[in-house]
């Protein structure tokens, strides 16, 4: 399997460790990828679709009733959390 990676990938390797020291770095890296794989609007297409998954749920949330239950339950789980 080690072989089929290396000769699909090549000898690609990042440790973890040497990201988190150099947080805007290792942004810049990880967007890089992204952008790469997914194309440079990536960002804006997720939030686009996160925001019409947003406004679907509070519609549902209205047209359902739920709001009100939602709220206080996530008030008493916030009131038990240490």
């Amino acid at each position: 399997y080690v072989q089929d990676y290396l000769e699909k990938y090549g000898a690609r390797k990042c440790e973890a460790n040497a990201l988190v020291v150099i947080p805007e770095q290792a942004r810049e890296l990880v967007r890089e990828a992204i952008e790469h794989y997914l194309g440079q609007d990536a960002e804006q297409r997720f939030i686009d679709r996160w925001q019409v998954v947003s406004d679907e749920m509070e519609k549902l949330r209205d047209d359902t009733g739920v709001r009100e239950s939602v709220e206080e339950a996530i008030l008493i789980i916030e009131e038990q959390e240490p």
